[in-house]
């Protein structure tokens, strides 16, 4: 059983102009001067400094229309529910999995005219996300931050341990053999984690694929019951650390200088316009490649 890098099509995703027949309210006459957008985004931290540069940049860059950003926790439903009150933002980055919510519910309106009229086709986007924003014959919203998932690992630690360190795991059971050698415990705590499946924790819906498994039959069937995805759910409950950890496991996992997980499940964001604006950028040392697809 291969264990390939995940893609995730589960990425977030900028809903625009949102509210079904654009009903307000309240008489929202705009005043002389730019038009202003007001976007929601549920980026917080550097994150969200870097969508708040972004922004800047672009608003810099004319002075027709001026862009609003503000950062926002939940936002899923936050905006579900301004858009039941007649007051949503212009633009709200939202999660792949609104898209089908939204449409169903009518709280968005299909963006065809608008992709037709700007140039926007399939063409410009990796299909799997091009798929995501397309449901019921429209396409609802535009892909901002897809992301993938890649398995790195610690080559200086393999090597130390006795493992080749040009051969990354290629199956789930060398990968649990090189997991548990490179776990630490101390009186009882763990100081170092060979593997952590549940970090970060926006994949694990996807478990299943790495068994032959799939979440439903691709008509109308649910099939998260099935052997392989009972078998891939039970193996990465077997693989996460029971012990109390010393530190925050987020605050470990996020450190891409080797003081946390010996093997990592990292979540790399294919952010060209936001990676640019992450400065100073922690390089992934040498020492910590992706295992090839």
């Amino acid at each position: 059983m291969n264990l390939n890098p995940l893609v995730l099509p589960g990425c977030a995703v900028a809903i625009l102009a949102s509210v079904w027949g654009m009903e307000r309210i309240s008489d929202r006459t705009e005043p002389p001067g730019p038009i202003h957008i007001a976007y929601w985004e549920k980026w917080t931290g550097f994150e969200r400094d870097a969508m708040q540069a972004v922004v800047d940049d672009f608003n810099k860059s004319q002075n027709r229309i001026h862009v609003d950003l503000v950062a926002t926790s939940d936002v899923g439903n936050k905006t579900m529910f301004a858009v039941s009150a007649g007051c949503p933002p212009d633009v709200a980055g939202l999660w792949g999995d609104n898209v089908a919510h939204y449409a169903d519910d009518r709280a968005v309106i299909p963006l065809d005219d608008f992709c037709r009229q700007y140039g926007i086709t399939a063409a410009d986007y990796i299909p799997c996300y091009w798929k995501l924003v397309n449901y019921d014959g429209h396409t609802w919203a535009l892909p901002s931050t897809p992301s993938s998932s890649a398995l790195h690992y610690n080559t200086a630690l393999l090597r130390k341990l006795g493992f080749d360190p040009d051969r990354p795991p290629k199956t789930i059971e060398e990968l649990t053999r090189m997991s548990d050698a490179m776990t630490f415990k101390k009186n009882g705590h763990l100081e170092k984690a060979g593997f952590m499946p549940s970090q970060p924790g926006n994949w694990n819906w996807g478990w299943g694929y790495l068994f032959g498994g799939k979440l439903w039959d691709g008509e109308d069937k649910i099939t998260t019951d099935t052997p392989e995805n009972i078998r891939a759910s039970r193996t990465a409950s077997a693989m996460s650390p029971r012990p109390r950890t010393r530190s925050s496991p987020d605050r470990s996992f996020l450190s891409w200088r080797g003081s946390g997980p010996t093997i990592s499940s990292t979540n790399t964001r294919l952010i060209s316009s936001l990676a640019s604006r992450l400065s100073p950028i922690p390089p992934i040392a040498p020492t910590w490649p992706a295992a090839p697809s």
